[in-house]
């Protein structure tokens, strides 16, 4: 069943322009302890760039906060539902209270904000975002033309970063620490198998590669793949042959199970007698 887009969007919650904490009164804004207020606990952002905070702190040491945070009423104070960044740097800046407006949402607004509030910003981790349109696709049965319109992205990105999803775990943790980008990661996923994936990705960080370098690499190693691949079936096609002359010289089914230059051949009866007589023509065949 296809769920609307929330509401007005976000617009209707968050202010596009700065709030002027004197206008507390008029427009619903008002200064709230920091230490009232409890993080979201469905942030997609799962890591905050240090640099990046102590920018921030900085900025709001001289400034103050200009833009409220988003807030609702929790059962033990207020819980957070979008400006984490500005509640946090506050925090660590020594401020006592910080500007929110105060929204009556259900856990459900409160989780779809928090996640597109952050997938609008630029600098979230490519699969900390695919894993928060995974959430609003399961979740709130969103489609991928939905978010696109919410977030202000492309469909083919969204989909692209979706697919980071399918990388191997080890791949994703090196993605999350920013030891691979988005780039990398669509060249390794260019490769059908995952220890091939895996290989690409060590060989990536190891190197120092560029993206560049990697979809080069990734291109040569599926180019190897096409060249061995006729061989292989011809050596399939040889066994097959094998099998059938097998089938007409003991009158039964042969099968030639061969893995990397191992295997085993199996030969099936259905009775005592089929069996006696099948060892009987193999050792005819060694003794001769």
């Amino acid at each position: 069943m296809q769920r609307k887009a929330l509401g007005k969007g976000l617009s209707a919650l968050i202010p596009d322009k700065p709030a002027v904490v004197k206008e507390v009164e008029n427009r619903g804004i008002r200064n709230i302890p920091v230490d009232q207020i409890l993080p979201n606990p469905h942030q997609p952002r799962k890591n905050f760039d240090p640099e990046a905070m102590a920018d921030l702190e900085r900025s709001i040491r001289k400034r103050g906060v200009i833009q409220p945070i988003l807030v609702r009423e929790g059962k033990h104070g207020f819980e957070l539902i979008a400006g984490e960044r500005r509640w946090r740097a506050a925090k660590q800046a020594g401020i006592m209270a910080i500007p929110a407006i105060l929204q009556d949402v259900s856990d459900q607004d409160s989780l779809e904000i928090a996640l597109i509030e952050n997938l609008q910003r630029e600098d979230l981790n490519p699969l900390d975002s695919a894993e928060a349109y995974e959430r609003l696709i399961k979740e709130f049965h969103l489609t991928q033309e939905e978010i696109s319109l919410q977030v202000g992205k492309q469909r083919p990105t969204i989909t692209n970063i979706l697919r980071l999803l399918s990388l191997p775990p080890e791949l994703k943790a090196y993605v999350k620490q920013d030891k691979l980008t988005m780039g990398h990661a669509k060249a390794i996923l260019s490769l059908g198998k995952k220890p091939q994936q895996i290989s690409l990705g060590r060989e990536i960080i190891r190197k120092g590669l560029s993206v560049r370098q990697a979809e080069q690499m990734a291109q040569k190693i599926n180019a190897g793949l096409r060249e061995t691949a006729p061989s292989a079936r011809k050596k399939e096609i040889h066994l097959s042959a094998v099998e059938d002359e097998l089938k007409r010289s003991l009158g039964t089914k042969v099968q030639i199970l061969d893995r990397k230059e191992k295997g085993k051949i199996v030969i099936e009866y259905y009775s005592k007698t089929e069996r006696e007589r099948l060892i009987s023509m193999l050792r005819g065949s060694v003794q001769t």
